[in-house]
């Protein structure tokens, strides 16, 4: 059996005193009912909260930015994605995420071909 870090939320053996993840000492409960039952000695909750990068994604491809924000939201996007995928459960936000990368990619796709246009309508329209 396995114990969580009330701080951070890193699983650790159920026998630790410190979390090897950010070294603080393990918060063990003890709930006693009886001498004839069971006792709880660690507690499995786990708080999560919302990832700021899948927040940044989606905030930064909205801005857009000339086309910065774009790219800078499909960066925090994937690293958003990835750290909610890791965290077991701490972190949530993975629509945001994906709706920030969606957002990106398509912002994207619409300044390169903008792009193109500037540049090609002009050499078809002298010939």
């Amino acid at each position: 059996m396995s114990q969580y870090c009330m701080d951070c939320g890193a699983e650790n053996l159920d026998d630790a005193k410190f979390c090897k993840n950010c070294g603080k000492e393990l918060k063990i409960y003890e709930q006693t009912r009886s001498s004839s039952e069971p006792t709880a000695t660690t507690a499995n909750i786990i708080v999560s909260k919302t990832s700021g990068k899948a927040i940044a994604s989606l905030v930064l491809s909205l801005l857009w930015l000339y086309g910065i924000g774009s790219i800078l939201a499909i960066i925090f996007g994937h690293i958003a994605r990835s750290e909610i995928k890791n965290s077991n459960g701490r972190l949530t936000g993975g629509g945001i995420a994906l709706a920030g990368l969606i957002l990106g990619y398509l912002l994207s796709v619409v300044v390169f071909v903008g792009i193109l246009a500037a540049v090609a309508i002009p050499k078809l329209a002298a010939h």
